[in-house]
């Protein structure tokens, strides 16, 4: 036992001198240290009672050994030494270890849940939405089973008992009574364990582990214990948390005599179909046709579940087909035949639809080439017939829809079309000559003369209108005889119409503006006074036009964007924002860096960025992504994930360029495991709160 720490007799002096019963205290406290047993369990080797450590104060479990036989309390300090040794997040930690009336016990972490058994029931109500969390819990049972192995210890006694999941969703592994050290010096496993030997690692009695879940060699005497032994056990958990029962099914003689010969049972109804290849190479009954590692089988699982084939598929599914093809050859010939006469009716079929697009397309030009006729024919018949009014009303009312429809649709894509436009309001000029008395048309006139901000003819516009329109005629008004240059009296324009409630127009003069071929220092001008409109509350931004940056954060109101996606911002900060929906219009920016930090940005949204061509830095901290596989199409070169609740980040390994990466203490483990080999610099980085101004 090491030297208790200077500072701590210093400390025990000054306590004992200002309270001199605290020593004493203390004393008593480790005299009787573990008081109200109560039983809660017992296993294979061991019985287990819930105590108080009357020194910490906290309720732990207390272990004895069932029978004080020596080879018994033997096998029980080992378990205990050899469990203390494995430090890991899912593996049940071990407190003390002493001897109780030559009987020895060891204290451990007291578990508050259920064993997987138990647990595997709450996802009997919707098994598929429960799929990833069953990969998670195999994921962190394979991450302390590979540690172990690390640490050449093997378990050689994993099934469902033996594994608990906490109040909390933590996966813990324990019961190391059948476990062994492999490699260094050996020992006999199928002898009582020598008594100069505790904490070496050994079983007891011939056959080690539990029918169902244990190995073939597990069976036979004196054979050899590895990594592989315990990767069958795995495959044999995996088959069970997702069929919930086990691969050999009997009594124990018949479970037995069917594991010594390798006859498992899978339940193929429950087993997602490309699962099986994975669980049977677990289950290979030579342990050189298994995985070779826990590494190896976790790969194959990680592909599984981001849709890549497997090694297990690559094996397992051509040889079957092979066999297949060979006992149905007649079948697969006619097969054969009949897929080669659907592809070239397939083609025919669609050649065929080729040629009536291309007739369609044909026949919609001539429409549209009679329809402009039919119109150049109406003016005509104008001038000539009595209902020359009606006509020429609707015909201005068709023109103002179609180029509303026209506008409509090709906002935010290809921009605005000011010809349309202007072409709809030569129309309504013409429809006006001959119908002066038609309130419609005059509002529809005022309208598109707001769009093209034309107040004046505006302001007459709706003064002809009639009262309704009264609100847009003040403003046009208030905008007309304003101060200003352009820019301020357009902003003005844009303010007032939130005001009196005309989105619909403000959208159109805001998508107007932004696609215009004003200045950028207009656009971004206008834009941002739009940002702060729509966003309704107050809203800070600060804007350097050098290095055109622009940084939003802090706003957590601010959810609205769509007026600063046709500007050419490089640098954007986001974080601490609402922005989700209009996420998407960040995309068409040269973006070089973007901070989206403590948002509610998911995986779903990150993948607009796909492919993003100039992005070098991206700050995705604090937000509830899980999926990272869009990452590896940008060409990043600086990264922040920290507090994301992903656990895969294997596809950052694609992402080449990528130089430093920032992370929070508890995914520095789960990054060095899984990018080994890469050059990426890990910086830590402590959570913190959502920005605040």
């Amino acid at each position: 036992m090491s030297e208790p720490p200077l500072n701590f007799f210093t400390e025990a002096f000054q306590e004992a001198v200002e309270n001199p019963d605290a020593l004493s205290s203390l004393q008593g406290n480790l005299n009787g240290r573990y008081t109200e047993q109560e039983f809660i369990a017992e296993g294979g080797l061991k019985k287990i009672y819930q105590v108080l450590d009357n020194v910490t104060g906290r309720l732990v479990a207390k272990a004895y050994p069932k029978s004080n036989k020596r080879e018994l309390c033997d096998l029980f300090i080992c378990e205990a030494r050899v469990q203390s040794l494995l430090e890991h997040p899912n593996i049940i930690p071990i407190y003390d270890l002493g001897l109780d009336e030559e009987i020895p016990w060891f204290t451990m972490k007291l578990i508050r849940g259920k064993t997987l058994d138990q647990h595997l029931s709450v996802f009997a109500q919707d098994p598929e939405a429960s799929k990833n969390d069953k990969f998670d819990i195999f994921s962190k049972i394979c991450d302390a089973i590979s540690y172990a192995h690390s640490q050449k210890v093997l378990h050689l006694d994993l099934k469902p008992e033996n594994i608990f999941v906490d109040d909390y969703g933590e996966v813990l592994i324990g019961d190391w009574g059948l476990a062994r050290f492999q490699g260094g010096q050996q020992i006999d496993i199928d002898l009582p364990l020598p008594a100069d030997f505790l904490g070496q690692g050994s079983l007891y009695g011939c056959m080690t582990g539990t029918p169902g879940y244990m190995a073939p060699e597990q069976c036979s005497q004196g054979s050899e214990k590895t990594p592989c032994t315990d990767v069958y056990s795995l495959g044999a958990l995996l088959h069970f948390i997702f069929a919930e029962k086990a691969v050999y099914q009997g009594d124990r003689e018949t479970i037995i005599e069917k594991c010594i010969r390798g006859k498992y049972e899978l339940d193929e109804d429950k087993i997602p179909l490309r699962l099986l290849p994975i669980i049977n190479k677990c289950l290979a009954f030579e342990s050189d046709k298994r995985y070779q590692s826990v590494s190896a089988l976790m790969a194959d699982i990680n592909s599984y579940r981001l849709g890549y084939l497997t090694s297990a598929e690559e094996k397992f599914f051509w040889r079957q087909q092979s066999l297949l093809i060979r006992r149905n050859k007649k079948t697969f010939t006619l097969i054969f035949i009949f897929f080669i006469a659907i592809i070239i009716l397939s083609s025919l079929f669609i050649y065929k639809i080729k040629q009536s697009e291309q007739r369609a397309l044909a026949n919609e030009m001539s429409a549209l080439e009679q329809k402009k006729q039919s119109h150049e024919n109406l003016l005509k018949y104008l001038d000539a017939e009595q209902g020359r009014q009606e006509a020429a009303t609707k015909m201005a009312e068709s023109y103002v829809v179609l180029s509303g429809n026209i506008f409509q649709d090709r906002q935010g894509n290809e921009g605005y079309d000011l010809q349309k436009d202007l072409e709809a309001y030569q129309l309504i000029n013409t429809a006006l000559l001959v119908t002066e008395n038609s309130p419609q048309i005059w509002a529809l006139k005022g309208k598109l003369a707001v769009r093209l901000e034309r107040m004046d003819d505006a302001i007459e516009a709706f003064e002809k209108a009639g009262d309704q329109f009264n609100q847009l005629r003040d403003l046009c008004l208030t905008v007309s005889i304003s101060s200003g240059d352009r820019i301020e009296k357009t902003i003005k324009l844009m303010r007032g119409l939130f005001k009196i409630s005309e989105r619909q127009l403000m959208n159109d003069l805001i998508f107007k503006i932004i696609y215009s071929d004003r200045s950028e220092d207009e656009k971004i001008e206008f834009a941002l006074e739009a940002v702060k409109a729509l966003n309704k509350k107050k809203t800070h931004m600060v804007f350097i036009k050098s290095s055109m940056s622009l940084d939003f954060s802090g706003n957590a109101h601010l959810k609205l964007l769509f007026p600063m996606k046709n500007l050419q911002i490089k640098h954007l900060d986001l974080s601490g924002t609402a922005v989700t929906k209009d996420f998407k219009h960040v995309t068409g920016m040269p973006l070089e860096s973007l901070n989206m930090n403590d948002t509610g940005l998911t995986s779903k949204l990150l993948s607009n960025l796909e492919a993003h061509k100039t992005l070098k830095t991206l700050k995705i901290a604090r937000t509830p992504l899980t999926d990272l596989s869009v990452l590896p199409s940008l060409k990043l070169i600086e990264l922040d994930i920290s507090g994301i609740p992903c656990r895969d980040f294997s596809p950052l390994n694609k992402c080449t360029e990528l130089r430093t990466l920032h992370c929070s203490s508890e995914q520095k483990k789960y990054l060095e495991n899984q990018l080994k080999g890469n050059k990426i610099k890990l910086v830590m980085t402590p959570l913190s709160h959502p920005t605040q101004r």
